[in-house]
């Protein structure tokens, strides 16, 4: 026991300690249905071998708080059935940025991926210290970016010639109550 708080006071003293972390984006996140979700998940401070394994978990928020197995990076078997589809065909993945580094990928974001997910990460410590998981909130917005765009005179196809006038004009709403950022692009297609 004295050991332990000898050990708790150096800590203290010295301001670190080794033991494991898990660590994600802080939350909540606000995304749009239909579209990628990329959500980092590092671990530090463990004992055992460079590469780690993760496990994902959704807690949605139309199940009660129930966990749902997402994807596993140590066994094939882990989705749950709502997932197991969208992880055989790629479209959820885990992407290993490092040993200790992976993101979970989901291409096509849906209303029903909304809630806690939480990166686990087994452990391969000699000793239970630490914190073996992380969880972020995940909202999911729909899609209702509309665009409206007009040019000062159709080209229908035509050339236009260097240095002549070319007006375009381009409206871009979005129906959200959360803070949004939009950016707009012109570019040329094709000579």
């Amino acid at each position: 026991m004295a050991s332990w708080r000898a050990a708790g006071l150096i800590c203290l003293l010295w301001g670190f300690c080794v033991c494991r972390q898990v660590t994600l984006p802080p939350g909540p996140l606000y995304r749009v249905a239909g579209f990628p979700l990329s959500l980092p998940c590092i671990v530090s401070g463990y004992e055992g071998s460079r590469t780690q394994d993760f496990e994902w978990f959704l807690y949605r928020d139309d199940a009660g708080g129930r966990q749902m197995g997402v994807i596993s990076t140590r066994d094939r078997e882990f989705p749950y059935a709502p997932f197991q589809p969208r992880v055989r065909s790629g479209e959820v993945r885990v992407e290993r940025d490092s040993g200790d580094r992976v993101r979970l990928v989901i291409q096509r974001l849906r209303p029903e991926d909304q809630g806690s997910f939480e990166c686990y990460t087994p452990s391969t410590d000699s000793r239970f210290q630490g914190n073996y998981s992380a969880t972020v909130v995940v909202k999911v917005m729909p899609d209702t970016l509309q665009i409206r765009h007009t040019a000062s005179r159709s080209l229908g196809g035509q050339s236009l010639t260097e240095g002549a006038e070319l007006e375009l004009t381009c409206a871009a709403a979005i129906q959200s109550q959360q803070h949004t950022h939009l950016s707009i692009t012109f570019g040329v297609r094709g000579e």
